[in-house]
Order: C-alpha cells, then sequence, then structure tokens
C-alpha cells in the first residue's frame, strides 16, 4: 500500500509541475525529454476453448516512465521515445487453483513518432501525432503454492 501511495504522489507532483514548463514562444531544433507516472495494468482472465481450462491474473499498480529525444522543425517535430512498465503480480490462478502470488509484468517499449503543430498564436497548441513502435514483454511468476 505504501508503494502505491509513493506512486500516486508521484504523479501528482507531476501534474502539478506541468503548469510550469509551458511554453509562449516556439522553439525549434534539438529537445529531449523524459516522463513519469504510474501503471494500471488490466487483470487477465482467459480460457482454451473447447475445455474447461482457465485462468486468471491480478496485478498491482506500477511504475511507469519514459526518455524520448526528438527535432522541432517549427510545425513539424518528430521523436524517437524507449519506454518502461511494469507491475507486481498480486495472485495468479489456473483452474481455480492458486500457482503463484509473485512475480511481475514489464513492457519495454521504443517508438518513433511524428507530430504536426497548429500554431494558431494562442497558448494553447493543437497538434496531431502518428507513431510506430514495438514492445517487448517480459513477465515471471513465482510459485506460491495451491490453496
Amino acid at each position: 500500500m505504501k508503494k502505491n501511495l509513493m506512486y500516486a504522489v508521484g504523479a501528482a507532483a507531476l501534474l502539478v509541475a506541468a503548469p510550469a514548463m509551458a511554453q509562449e514562444y516556439q522553439a525549434t531544433g534539438l529537445y529531449v525529454g523524459a516522463g513519469a507516472g504510474v501503471n494500471i495494468r488490466q487483470n487477465d482472465s482467459w480460457n482454451v476453448k473447447g475445455s474447461n481450462i482457465d485462468g486468471k491474473s491480478e496485478y498491482d499498480i506500477g511504475p511507469a516512465g519514459n526518455i524520448y529525444l526528438g527535432y522541432d522543425w517549427g510545425s513539424f517535430r518528430a521523436d524517437a521515445e524507449v519506454s518502461l512498465r511494469t507491475n507486481d503480480v498480486k495472485e495468479a490462478k489456473f483452474g481455480g487453483q492458486t500457482f503463484a502470488k509473485n512475480g511481475h509484468f514489464r513492457t519495454i517499449g521504443i517508438m518513433a513518432n511524428g507530430y504536426y503543430d497548429f500554431d494558431f498564436g494562442s497558448p494553447f497548441v493543437p497538434y496531431i501525432g502518428a507513431g510506430v513502435g514495438v514492445a517487448m514483454l517480459d513477465s515471471e511468476l513465482k510459485g506460491g503454492g495451491a490453496k
């Protein structure tokens, strides 16, 4: 519970600090950035078609973060991003029996993004963007014995 509170306080601090980063001028050239937050992973449930075999997994809230490097040409900008999201496994069940009470689910993402800014001279600059990337998934379950 203390870990979840720490993540929530960190995310709130970042949200409060975000307005201080607003700029009233259009900077061009090389830029770098980073972000941090919380990752709320949806619990899994599955079954094998045509059988009575099913399972489910429950996850804790975990940290998320990214770093990126890009270039701004004025109205168009592009960047490369690397992100990490991780969640601890609360419990995993198979056929109604608990078989793991410990483990993790981790996602490492690599993206290439492009954006077009619609600068109308206001403090708010709407944009449209697109990206392509790949995610590398890693999960581990540590046995906890059947109940």
